[in-house]
């Protein structure tokens, strides 16, 4: 799959971690940060904004935070921290991920 640019990017991330609701401008910063920890990966971009779905300010710094300590931004650390995030969500994203995979193809 294409790396996204920044804007793609943050569209993205948006629309899965705000479910396309308007966008608190507070959240800028950390939105912007999260799609470069991503290195503009569509699916570490998903991933990360299903897990942050509703989540405090204070949580996506939290979040921000965890993936600075791993070294390297090694995404596929960053997808399995964003993934354990999900909880009781993980079998929606899961089958989300299956039927849409049947849409590429």
């Amino acid at each position: 799959m294409k790396e996204l640019n920044e804007k793609d990017g943050l569209q993205l991330l948006t629309q899965k971690a705000f479910e396309n609701q308007k966008v608190d401008q507070r959240y800028k910063k950390v939105l912007n940060l999260v799609v470069k920890y991503a290195s503009g990966l569509p699916l570490a971009l998903v991933v990360i904004g299903s897990s942050l779905v509703g989540k405090s300010m204070e949580d996506w710094k939290l979040a921000i935070e965890k993936y600075e300590i791993i070294i390297d931004n090694n995404i596929l650390k960053i997808l399995e921290e964003s993934f354990d995030a999900l909880g009781k969500k993980k079998i929606l994203f899961l089958l989300t991920l299956l039927f849409a995979s049947k849409d590429v193809h």
